[in-house]
């Protein structure tokens, strides 16, 4: 929508007052500085208490009847575990051997025993007993262990030396290569998927709170009346344009701050921070910029609408679900879309312009699409930016200066109407 000079004016000075009014508060710079060390904690107290789990080796008893089993099956889960299970190893089996097990198990002086007797030789299966169900990430580790175990029993029972043995159950090696791919594209590793994986996250994120920054906003100035003495100096498109870039520009320059801090952090001791650009090639962070701009553009405006239309948060937040249900439909997919980038689910999805900023980033970052779907993909964003700001600015005129009433959605739709 085209604006005169002075209306291009009135849009910048509203656009510096969100701006540095949301940067000089406190919460700001708590959000900015403090919430990467806050999720640092979140990801690594996990961590600290997965390696305090390791060091704490769990005691467990194997009861067998073959001694050779019994050690085959103590090795392989000494392995599988990485160290964390002390095994020790019972042959007898008796029935009062299984009770004092039993005893020892519930007075704490082991935490689990695995039973093998004759029959479950014969029938191929073992007992793993446990207090609880906590330890279930290492079950399947000790399924495995088990199993390897008998079938390396089963092979020396029918003559094979340890050698031979070793040697049939020796893995492979699997060593990826992509034809026509350049050193850069192996830099594509997990670590790097992961890493694009908590950017997309961050994207929904920042969609999402600064579009309600936007709706709470308006929202505000309608309650207190302070609209009416603005709509005095400004147009309400001016006020919508202002509000929508400053509160983006607010989100952009917090995401700069966190991006640039993630690098100093992944940059290696003693070299320069933009080493961590290895980790993330810089045009995926370009991308990231892009997709958050117009992913932006696209959602404040209709936050900025709804905000307008209604008189409370109360009022407004059951169409913040009805705004944000497409974000929360394209980050299901994030997944499904990783891994198969070019399927026809993740081509049609990412070409939907209420979730391409997810998806279309989410496919870029695991296997770059043909250059006309990208192209494709911005240019329906674009117009769906377009249509969309042109549909809130109408609703957004009439609904700052609608007090007192719920608006229906038949109603919204007549104010498209209004000159």
């Amino acid at each position: 929508m085209r604006m005169s000079n002075g209306g291009l004016r009135n849009t910048w000075i509203i656009c510096k007052h969100e701006c540095f009014k949301r940067i000089r508060t406190r919460s700001f710079l708590i959000t900015t500085f403090l919430m990467p060390a806050f999720l640092a904690l979140i990801v690594g107290i996990p961590a600290l208490l997965g390696a305090q789990a390791k060091r704490n080796n769990q005691r467990i008893t194997l009861a067998c009847a073959r001694a050779d089993l019994a050690e085959i099956i103590r090795e392989r889960l000494e392995v599988n575990t990485t160290g964390s299970y002390h095994v020790t190893i019972d042959t007898d089996v008796s029935d009062a051997e299984h009770q004092r097990l039993l005893d020892d198990l519930k007075e704490g002086r082991i935490d689990g025993f695995l039973w093998i007797d004759a029959q479950s030789i014969k029938q191929g299966r073992a007992i793993y007993e446990r207090r609880s169900g906590r330890d279930f990430m290492w079950q399947q580790l000790v399924r495995n262990s088990v199993s390897g175990g008998f079938n390396r029993m089963r092979m020396a029972d029918e003559g094979l030396k340890p050698d031979q043995i070793q040697n049939m159950l020796r893995g492979v090696e699997l060593e990826t290569s992509y034809s026509g791919a350049t050193p850069d594209d192996h830099g594509r590793s997990a670590a790097a998927i992961v890493t694009v994986l908590l950017l997309a996250t961050a994207l929904f994120v920042t969609l999402l709170s600064y579009g309600v920054m936007v709706m709470r906003s308006v929202l505000e100035e309608k309650a207190s009346r302070v609209m009416e003495v603005l709509l005095c100096a400004a147009t309400p498109d001016e006020l919508m344009s202002g509000k929508i870039l400053g509160v983006g520009a607010v989100g952009l320059i917090q995401v700069v701050i966190w991006g640039a801090m993630a690098m100093v952090i992944a940059a290696p001791r003693g070299a320069a921070p933009v080493v961590g650009i290895r980790v993330v090639p810089l045009p995926l962070m370009i991308y990231f910029g892009v997709f958050y701009l117009l992913g932006y553009l696209l959602y404040s405006a209709m936050f900025a609408a709804v905000g307008a239309a209604f008189n409370s948060t109360d009022e407004a937040q059951h169409w913040t679900f009805v705004i944000i249900s497409p974000l929360i439909f394209a980050c299901t997919l994030i997944t499904p879309v990783a891994a198969a980038p070019n399927s026809t689910l993740a081509v049609i999805t990412s070409m939907i312009p209420f979730c391409s900023p997810v998806l279309m980033y989410m496919r870029l970052a695991v296997e770059s699409p043909p250059a006309w779907q990208i192209a494709l993909c911005f240019a329906i964003l674009i117009a769906a930016i377009y249509v969309v700001q042109r549909i809130a600015t109408q609703i957004y005129r009439v609904g700052i200066l609608m007090y007192g009433k719920h608006p229906t959605l038949r109603e919204m739709v007549k104010w498209l109407s209004y000159a």
